[in-house]
């Protein structure tokens, strides 16, 4: 059996996260959340397919999550330039396993969509295939976005993509070449930005947290922020084929 595999975030104490869309989109089977703490089975509550954003909610009754994330405030504006931590749980096999939660740096490259409005962000690319629906944070630890997707921009970097466009997949083992092969061409990630994950997440009534802290986090935090992001992943009888679009879902 294959598994799409993900990465999400909790929001709320009582359990709701958030994570990508695409990730959870053609699960056959239930959804499980593996943090560091707990191994939990999660339904989904909403979904905006437009961004590529899902929200769900750990199906345990009366449920705790020690730890949440914070959301950096809109009015602390993103910087081109500005470093960012990229976090998620690679899916370097579809086989089930359980994969190690782990950080990359980047920065970020602009602080529009491609179409010029707020609704994404880019940086550089760092996000590994698994940290789909993880959340990108600032120095200070705060939630900056959600990754969403990586592309081109460069020319170098689009004739390299042209040359997967006659590779064809019809398995498991072929989609993971082909996602490796284009892999090695992107050079962007896309993540949905704070207006739109607010928005989301004020459409559906999840109340979160805000934080305009500015310093670094201290060792207590950072443990803190790796027990709030976990590891999102169901049973996918056929797992998403890349679309020959530019655009290479991190899935």
């Amino acid at each position: 059996m294959s598994y799409a595999v993900g990465t999400g975030f909790y929001v709320t104490h009582d359990g709701y996260l958030l994570t990508a869309n695409h990730v959870i989109a053609n699960c056959s089977g239930p959804i499980s959340v593996h943090g560091r703490l707990m191994v939990l089975k999660a339904k989904v509550v909403a979904t905006d397919l437009e961004h590529d954003m899902a929200l769900l909610k750990i199906a345990v009754p009366d449920i705790t999550i020690p730890f949440v994330t914070t959301f950096r405030t809109l009015t602390q504006p993103l910087k081109v330039g500005e470093p960012v931590i990229v976090t998620g749980y690679p899916s370097e096999s579809m086989n089930g396993e359980f994969a190690e939660f782990i950080t990359n740096h980047a920065k970020i490259t602009n602080t529009k969509s491609h179409i010029g409005d707020n609704s994404q962000f880019m940086f550089t690319y760092a996000a590994k295939s698994g940290f789909s629906g993880g959340p990108v944070l600032d120095a200070s630890g705060n939630v900056l976005g959600m990754t969403a997707s990586a592309t081109c921009t460069s020319a170098s970097c689009m004739e390299g993509f042209k040359k997967t466009f006659s590779m064809r997949a019809t398995n498991v083992a072929e989609v993971e070449a082909l996602e490796e092969t284009i892999a090695q061409h992107v050079d962007t990630n896309i993540a949905a930005s704070l207006p739109v994950i607010f928005h989301f997440l004020e459409a559906n009534k999840v109340t979160y947290q805000e934080s305009q802290a500015r310093g670094a986090p201290d060792a207590d935090r950072i443990n803190e922020i790796a027990q709030s992001i976990a590891n999102v992943r169901c049973p996918s009888e056929e797992k998403s084929l890349v679309e020959h679009s530019g655009i290479v879902r991190t899935k």
